[in-house]
């Protein structure tokens, strides 16, 4: 497969919850949202909690079903997938949970842990098993000590690289991690994100990076998609967002980042008190109107609360990959704002 084709593409992708018995109250976590991955890319889906990041993340293995929209893999779409195809898309596409403690069997040892998907997914060798359990460590930086031990004699580190090593044995081309990051200490973060651009780079296996940390994400990713209120609102590739996000919530998002990267970036100490953005994130189950980011804009145009936004291209790319989007009326009309990079220099 051509690197410009997608591994995975979602069209108009939404998922809803049922929030009260009977299904009659439904929460619409994403909302016909379209994004595609291609092989061997980093692609973080970054936003505040309750954006609906673990909602796509979810949907994208099949934990939880589209309620519309369309998932494919490698250009079929999934529900076609049967059989034989349809156990190739639970192999290729693996998920690495944000709490790794509760993602492996407190009664098994971690040899036990990693047969698991050797015997599932194929016959091989007791002696065949045991020299791809081994090389599945290898790839995590860990010894063969560890695998008779339990979880809980594990560090959150170590379990979450064991979880890895879990996925790496199903030899996936695809691997989406939620929120991997949160539960570990710098260390151990920065170990995980090596291992992450080493697989891309020695495997080509693309991962998909759920994350609230843009400092974590500048280190390893492509492209960065931001994520509000169930909704796409920018996608870019990572050196143009950071150099200036184009939506004005990506742009929030990325000052407060900056505020903890940089000691004295503030140069009032009194702005630094304020929170960047104001205001808590609208309910899932009553989206404002319009624009679902328009109560919290300090940039909203009178429009904004009662026209949907469209998408808009900032530049054309020779590929999906290389496309800035942005869902804003901010660049709706002939006098587009300039993006940084496009900017004079002095």
């Amino acid at each position: 497969m051509s690197s410009t084709e997608p591994l995975l593409e979602l069209r108009q992708l939404s998922v809803q919850h049922a929030v009260r018995s009977g299904g009659s109250t439904r929460l619409e976590a994403v909302r016909e949202l379209s994004l595609s991955v291609f092989p061997g890319e980093i692609i973080a889906v970054v936003g505040e909690s309750g954006c609906g990041k673990s909602s796509l993340a979810r949907a994208m293995v099949g934990l939880v079903p589209a309620s519309s929209g369309e998932i494919r893999i490698q250009g079929v779409p999934v529900q076609n997938l049967a059989g034989k195809a349809r156990k190739n898309w639970h192999r290729q596409t693996q998920m690495l949970f944000q709490d790794p403690h509760s993602a492996l069997s407190p009664r098994r040892t971690i040899a036990d842990t990693l047969a698991e998907p050797l015997e599932i997914q194929e016959k091989v060798t007791a002696e065949q098993q045991k020299q791809q359990i081994l090389a599945a460590l290898s790839e995590v930086n860990l010894s063969s000590d560890i695998l008779l031990r339990y979880p809980h004699q594990l560090s959150g580190g170590q379990k979450q690289r064991i979880a890895l090593a879990r996925a790496l044995l199903c030899k996936p081309s695809l691997i989406i991690a939620d929120e991997p990051l949160s539960a570990l200490d710098v260390s151990e973060q920065a170990r995980l994100l090596n291992l992450f651009s080493k697989l891309r780079s020695d495997k080509h296996i693309a991962f998909v990076l759920i994350a609230h940390d843009l400092a974590a994400v500048q280190q390893v990713a492509d492209r960065v998609a931001v994520m509000y209120l169930g909704q796409l609102l920018e996608l870019a590739p990572a050196a143009r967002f950071f150099q200036g996000a184009a939506h004005p919530y990506s742009q929030a998002l990325l000052k407060a980042t900056q505020r903890n990267w940089q000691p004295g970036y503030w140069a009032d100490p009194k702005e630094a008190d304020e929170p960047v953005l104001k205001g808590e994130p609208p309910s899932a189950l009553t989206p404002p109107s319009g624009c679902v980011f328009h109560t919290r804009c300090a940039q909203r145009l009178e429009l904004c609360s009662e026209v949907v936004p469209g998408q808009h291209s900032l530049v054309q790319a020779a590929s999906a990959a290389g496309a800035h989007q942005v869902l804003c009326h901010l660049y709706s009309t002939d006098k587009l704002p300039l993006h940084p990079s496009q900017q004079e220099k002095p």
